[in-house]
C-alpha cells in the first residue's frame, strides 16, 4: 500500500513539472535540465520520506520517472492524431 501512495505522490510530482516545464516554454535548456533535476530530487525525497531505504527509493524513484514519460509521450502521441 505504501508503493501506490509514494507512486501516485511521485505521479502528481511529475504532472506539476510537466505543467511547469509547459509554461517554461522560453527558458534556456540548462534552466530546463535543472527545473528537470530539483523535481526528480523532490520524488526522491517523498520515496526516502516514507521509510524506504537509498537504493530502493532511487528505483522506485527511476522506475515511476520512465513509467511516466512513456505514457506521456503514448499520450501525446494519441493525441496528435485525434
Amino acid at each position: 500500500m505504501r508503493v501506490l501512495a509514494v507512486i501516485s505522490i511521485q505521479a502528481m510530482i511529475y504532472s506539476i513539472f510537466t505543467i511547469v516545464e509547459m509554461l517554461s516554454n522560453h527558458d534556456r535548456i540548462y534552466a530546463k535540465g535543472l527545473l528537470s533535476i530539483v523535481f526528480i530530487y523532490l520524488a526522491y525525497i517523498a520515496a526516502n520520506a516514507n521509510g524506504y531505504s537509498t537504493k530502493k527509493s532511487a528505483k522506485l524513484t527511476f522506475a515511476t520517472l520512465i513509467i511516466f514519460i512513456v505514457v506521456q509521450r503514448i499520450s501525446w502521441w494519441i493525441l496528435e492524431f485525434i
